[in-house]
């Protein structure tokens, strides 16, 4: 069982997860969206609508039932968890023969006299606001004009006001009607409607985003979705030419988070439509300010970068490249500005201008790496180690991280080791300096990870016994080491326990389980044995943990 499962099992318990490995076997889970750390997913229940459920890689989790809305760990959690983790960890253990199930309410329902369906609702709407504006809603669907269609769909998304992480995934799942209902329009062979309102929606829905706590991204994933209906419509004639190049360009400019998707929009437009596009863009653009070497821009990371951005696309889907680096060159207030600059011109083939204008920045910007490391790599390319190398340790004085030690390292050629020698002393001049107890061990972690980087697991082994190593990197040193030395890993592991359970809380406790998972093939039955005994009674208060201890 996974380390995710074993979690939602202990904070659970049994009956909970067992109903939620059942619910996984009937294929009620459909994920919305996963990465390495978080997924969300929409699982079938009793409501008419899908539970909406966040669930991250550690355990923590919320769904929009009302068991998940009081903050109990519920079945629809565990079968997320099932569900994301398909492919990871081992099957949900298979029902019980003759296991009883739940009454499905859908066909109960289905069973039930129209009249007395219209009777429950009527009260239901009548006790809970939220439930009568879902039915005038639905009700605008079926069968209302497009103004009742709009004023519906208003009273259902409602008004700007903070939500919490938990009301804005309860507000999400109510908005999954939303997407729907205006794509019916289009089935409806209305694609003007079905344009007006997704527009409407999504300005009014960003506004609401940006003032909850939309960390699960339930609300922007429904807006996505809108997008994706929006230029649908569009597609099929909603909004067509100068109308169209016009919106695009007002949406674009206020769009932080790419809702009206110019890759997918300007090839709809006609000629007429593009030509106006243009020069829309460009008169927003030609009212920026021009910044020079040092200079300010208030909205650099907000509507200019919005605008230079436009005017980029413009300037490729046109092929003009004279207009590309007039955008590039309007500001050169930051090394990164230049960086930008000189990688447009080595793109196109200018590389003499792309390296004297990397050079030129460099020389107003040295902290720029990212500038610098470019360079060095165009000097390498063109033959000048020398420069090359000398950019190289410079990168690596103000920024000893493994990458540019590395980078330095594969620079320096037949003189590898002497270069080695002299960046790991510069590192460890750097730990002394920081040292403000004498009677302390210095810290060696920068000079561990180097180490574990470049593959010389034994010398980091051997500097971490010289001095202290933050936690993080004893991880990664037990990690490098476990096929080295079985015996100098478990005492990291242990040393990394014993931190875990000074800690407290529910990050700790899951770190101490993590280390005790790596302890047990590492220890001999008994010895382990007597670990967890030790820990039983030291931990003795912590139920919580003990709970999690026993899923162990």
């Amino acid at each position: 069982m996974s380390d995710l499962l074993k979690t939602l099992n202990a904070s659970a318990g049994d009956a909970v997860f067992e109903r939620g490995a059942a619910y996984y076997h009937k294929n009620k889970v459909t994920l919305v969206r996963q990465d390495t750390g978080h997924c969300l997913a929409d699982v079938a229940g009793s409501s008419r609508v899908p539970y909406r459920v966040a669930l991250f890689r550690d355990g923590r989790g919320s769904c929009s039932c009302p068991m998940g809305q009081a903050g109990t760990p519920c079945k629809h959690l565990v079968a997320t968890a099932f569900a994301w983790q398909m492919g990871e960890a081992e099957p949900a253990p298979a029902e019980a023969p003759g296991a009883a199930h739940e009454p499905d309410w859908r066909d109960e329902l289905a069973r039930q006299p129209a009249e007395r369906l219209a009777e429950w609702l009527i009260q239901l709407a009548e006790d809970d606001r939220g439930v009568a504006r879902q039915l005038r809603f639905w009700l605008s669907q079926a069968n209302g004009s497009p103004k009742q269609r709009r004023d519906a769909l208003a009273a259902l998304i409602g008004r700007p006001r903070f939500r919490d992480y938990r009301q804005s995934l309860e507000y999400a799942r109510r908005l999954q009607s939303v997407e729907p209902m205006i794509r019916e329009r289009l089935e409806q062979d209305d694609p003007r409607e079905a344009a007006e309102l997704a527009d409407w929606a999504i300005r009014k829905l960003v506004r609401i985003m940006e003032e909850s706590d939309d960390s699960a991204g339930a609300i922007g994933e429904e807006i996505r979705m809108l997008s994706r209906v929006f230029v649908e419509a569009c597609r099929q004639g909603g909004l067509v030419g100068e109308e169209l190049a016009e919106r695009l360009v007002q949406r674009a400019l206020e769009d932080d988070y790419d809702f009206y998707p110019v890759e997918a929009l300007v090839p709809l437009l006609d000629e007429a439509g593009l030509a106006r596009y243009g020069r829309l863009v460009r008169k927003a653009w030609e009212a920026l300010p021009k910044i020079g070497p040092g200079g300010e821009d208030s909205a650099r990371f907000g509507a200019s970068l919005r605008t230079d951005r436009l005017m980029l696309q413009f300037a490729d889907l046109t092929g003009d490249s004279a207009l590309a680096i007039a955008v590039h060159e309007r500001d050169l207030g930051s090394g990164y500005r230049f960086l930008q600059l000189a990688e447009a011109l080595q793109a196109m083939g200018r590389e003499r201008e792309a390296r004297q204008r990397a050079e030129q920045g460099l020389a107003l910007f040295p902290d720029e790496w990212r500038l610098a490391a470019t360079l060095a790599g165009w000097y390498l390319d063109d033959g000048l180690a020398e420069e090359a190398l000398s950019l190289r340790w410079a990168i690596f004085t103000r920024s000893p991280t493994a990458e540019h030690y590395l980078a330095l390292l594969n620079t320096a050629g037949d003189d590898r080791a002497a270069w080695r020698d002299k960046a790991l002393a510069q590192v460890a001049g750097q730990e002394r300096a920081q040292e403000r107890d004498g009677r302390a061990l210095v810290n060696v972690s920068l000079r561990v990870g180097l180490l574990l980087a470049e593959g010389a697991v034994r010398e980091a082994m051997a500097l971490s016994r010289q001095g202290g190593v933050y936690p993080h990197v004893l991880e990664q040193l037990a990690e490098a080491c476990a096929g080295e030395d079985r015996e100098f890993c478990a005492a990291l592991r242990q040393r990394l326990l014993e931190q875990a359970l000074a800690g407290s809380g529910e990050h700790a406790y899951r770190d101490a389980i993590r280390q005790l998972g790596h302890l047990a093939p590492m220890m001999a039955k008994g010895e382990f044995a007597a670990l967890i005994a030790d820990i039983r009674v030291r931990c003795a208060r912590r139920k919580k943990f003990l709970a999690m201890l026993d899923a162990l």
